[in-house]
């Protein structure tokens, strides 16, 4: 059996993930960077008007937090995190 389309299907499933999970941050979690010169987002108040409750959870934005934290190393980005904020720096 030829396992490389499995391989494949992985790297495009982690390359979504990668993706994803900031995306839930930066959508699902309200902006509080007013003066700050660069987005910084409060985890611990998702936007309930989103139209996607699914989404909106603590536990959906936890699990993307702690998917972000899992792959730092291998992301284009980093995340930096101190109490419920968090903000990204693309790495150069």
């Amino acid at each position: 059996m030829n396992d490389r389309p499995m391989a494949n299907i992985r790297d495009l499933a982690v390359q979504i993930a990668d993706r994803f999970a900031r995306s839930e941050i930066e959508m699902f979690c309200r902006n509080v960077s007013a003066g700050t010169g660069r987005p910084v987002f409060d985890l611990s108040c998702p936007l309930i008007d989103s139209g996607a409750p699914e989404c909106e959870s603590p536990a959906a934005i936890a699990e993307a937090v702690r998917y972000i934290e899992l792959r730092s190393d291998a992301l284009p980005y980093r995340m930096h995190h101190v109490d419920d904020l968090v903000w990204f720096e693309e790495r150069v």
